[in-house]
């Protein structure tokens, strides 16, 4: 009874998280009613971690969780759906493992696995910029070089790359990223079993 709930719940929470994955990478921004509906979960999770005993260190869980989310809120490291996906990950315990440890360590897991991922993908944009940068700005002092000398070194001061589809913008697919980390962990915690 305990691994199918827990089978049920990661199922749910998997097909939620890649609909919220879609949707993040199509239009930038993940509606509540996702969320909401993700808590339909809850009464699942409450009565597997309740048949378990573990509700204690579960609720300790989902606290931590909950200031940790809304600190990152607020110094703007997460979104709105950035935070609301964690806190649904971590309300809902997805894993099949049912360990106190784990209970406590994979919502987190999950958070910091996608800031890797994030740094990952930012420094590949570094190197790009990095490199278009320096073939734009060659191209642009040879196009602006006038023939006084000294009016040519106050330029090279000022040039910046003015070609947008040179740039790549940093966009952050968090949720994207919490989506593939969580299937990671979900497909190891399945593999140990």
């Amino acid at each position: 009874m305990d691994i199918l709930l827990g089978i049920s719940v990661a199922v749910f929470i998997f097909c939620l998280l890649l609909f919220a994955a879609i949707r993040d990478l199509q239009t930038r921004e993940v509606p509540n009613w996702v969320w909401l509906l993700g808590l339909f979960g809850l009464p699942l999770t409450v009565l597997r971690l309740g048949l378990t005993g573990l509700l204690h260190p579960y609720g300790l869980q989902v606290l931590l969780v909950f200031i940790l989310v809304i600190i990152s809120f607020r110094v703007g490291v997460l979104g709105g759906a950035d935070g609301k996906a964690v806190l649904v990950i971590s309300l809902l315990y997805p894993w099949i493992v049912l360990d106190p440890v784990w209970l406590l360590v994979a919502p987190v897991m999950v958070l910091i696995g996608g800031f890797l991922l994030v740094g990952l993908q930012s420094l590949g944009l570094l190197l790009r910029n990095m490199l278009t940068w320096k073939r734009v700005s060659k191209r642009q002092v040879n196009l602006q070089k006038p023939t006084r000398k000294s009016y040519w070194f106050i330029r090279t001061l000022s040039v910046h790359p003015t070609d947008e589809e040179h740039w790549k913008r940093v966009e952050v697919p968090l949720i994207v990223y919490f989506f593939v980390v969580f299937t990671l962990l979900l497909i190891t915690t399945s593999v140990l079993l």
